[in-house]
């Protein structure tokens, strides 16, 4: 018994030495777990909210590009190009020259093919006003076209005439100098029929071109590239039966134009045919010499 008594006065003494540093570790160390516990929910809500912060971010920068692409959408045709306008009142017939037009900005929006760029204005200097224009009117391609600049071909074949178009090209069709409403003649190489040997002759004479290409005389030419006016074919006015005599030249040896004066009407009494013996023949090349300088005396200046 007092052997007891002994050792629950020791375990009370014990607790009253550590009675109360003991209750200030057990307060402290639930301090440190509340404050451990408030810092993870800090840390959690501040995660949230870098969350929400990429996605406002996010969101900002769409409706950002949306309205830059509204921006962009609204600008488009309004982006200025330089055209060319009258610089004052023009009438009708007028030639045009370089101190008639202005350059000035417009819209592009409001500018068509059919508006004469600057870069092509010098196409259409001296050409003739089809209509009259006010001072800043648009400079038009349609403002220089002739008023059968629409119609078609056909319109401009005769009665009783025929429109045939042959193949043509390089020297055949006289380097590209042949415009239409020249005159020209149509010479064929082929076989001789009774000779059987190459030879040349003049098969039409004094033929009128309708068109070169697709260039009739009602194009204006100045309006073209370069590359539109160049052509492979030419269209002549010729009476039915030249149209079925040309069809079957074609088919049987080569066609060649020659281009001649408008105003000469002459015509050749008798038709003959170069052969390959008239390239060495001595007699027929002096008398083509001399027919020859008879012409070069027509055109020669006197004194020369």
């Amino acid at each position: 018994m007092p052997r007891t008594l002994s050792l629950w006065t020791s375990l009370v003494t014990l607790a009253l030495a550590w009675g109360p540093a003991g209750c200030q570790a057990t307060r402290a160390q639930a301090r440190l777990e509340a404050d451990l516990a408030a810092a993870q929910k800090e840390v959690e809500r501040l995660g949230k909210e870098r969350e929400q912060a990429r996605s406002d971010a996010s969101q900002a920068r769409f409706r950002m590009q949306a309205a830059e692409k509204e921006v962009q959408r609204a600008r488009e045709g309004w982006t200025l190009v330089p055209v060319v306008v009258a610089e004052r009142d023009l009438d009708e017939g007028t030639v045009l020259d370089y101190d008639m037009v202005a350059k000035m900005s417009m819209p592009e929006q409001f500018v068509t093919p059919s508006a004469v760029k600057p870069s092509q204005f010098e196409k259409v200097v001296g050409q003739k006003t089809a209509v009259p224009l006010q001072r800043g009117d648009l400079i038009l391609w349609s403002a220089f076209r002739s008023e059968g600049a629409f119609e078609r071909l056909s319109h401009v074949v005769r009665k009783h005439g025929r429109a045939v178009s042959i193949q043509v090209d390089g020297a055949a069709g006289v380097a590209g100098w042949i415009r239409p409403d020249d005159h020209v003649d149509v010479l064929h190489t082929g076989a001789d029929p009774r000779t059987k040997q190459l030879a040349t002759g003049t098969l039409l004479e004094d033929v009128i071109v309708l068109a070169t290409g697709r260039i009739s005389g009602a194009t204006n030419p100045s309006q073209l590239e370069k590359n539109e006016r160049e052509y492979a074919t030419v269209t002549l006015l010729v009476l039915p039966e030249e149209a079925e005599i040309l069809a079957l030249a074609s088919r049987s040896g080569t066609l060649s134009l020659a281009l001649r004066n408008p105003e000469d009407a002459s015509k050749r009494e008798k038709r003959s045919r170069a052969t390959l013996q008239d390239l060495s023949s001595d007699e027929k090349r002096k008398q083509r010499l001399l027919e020859r300088r008879k012409l070069l005396q027509l055109i020669r200046p006197a004194g020369r």
